[in-house]
């Protein structure tokens, strides 16, 4: 190395520093950018679930169908509602609309799991406390937010450890 190469290796290792420092400065820009102004979908408000238990202990509860009216609000990623099942359709085709001396309702608490790439879409993960009729359940939903109108997912009860799969629609 000569003497002369100095001041060449001072203005690469400069350089990049700047570039370094420029990408960084760029990338939480962008994270401010997706945080402020690209906040996630809006998850607030009503919505109407339909569920399918696929698998469960309790044989009648397989194929059965459930509907729910389900109200939600987000707050800095935080989740919480309730939810009243209000139509059930059994594995016999049987099918019966709940009066509102019949509803069963759940409270909800969970996240909303926002992705900043777009490869990914945001994940909401909550837990309901079910209030039946005969005993307190739980379950667990994990779905994905397709856009402010429509989620899809999965759902584990402890109810007869039901497995199944949901949809849920923003009601306007």
């Amino acid at each position: 190395m000569e003497a002369n190469d100095f001041p060449f290796l001072l203005s690469t290792a400069s350089a990049l520093l700047a570039a370094t420092i420029s990408a960084c400065i760029v990338g939480f820009l962008f994270f401010l950018l997706r945080e402020r102004l690209l906040n996630g979908e809006d998850i607030n408000g009503k919505w109407e679930m339909s569920s399918t238990t696929t698998s469960s202990a309790y044989n009648p509860y397989i194929g059965m169908e459930l509907k729910h009216d389900v109200l939600v609000a987000e707050s800095h990623g935080e989740i919480s509602g309730i939810m009243e099942k209000k139509f059930e359709k059994t594995n016999s085709n049987t099918g019966r609309y709940y009066t509102s001396s019949q509803i069963v309702f759940s409270e909800i608490k969970g996240n909303y799991q926002r992705y900043y790439l777009p490869c990914k879409k945001d994940k909401l993960h909550f837990i309901t406390t079910d209030y039946g009729l005969l005993r307190k359940s739980h379950t667990s939903y994990n779905l994905t937010i397709i856009s402010s109108n429509e989620m899809y997912g999965s759902f584990y009860s402890t109810a007869a450890n039901s497995i199944g799969t949901c949809h849920l629609k923003k009601k306007k």
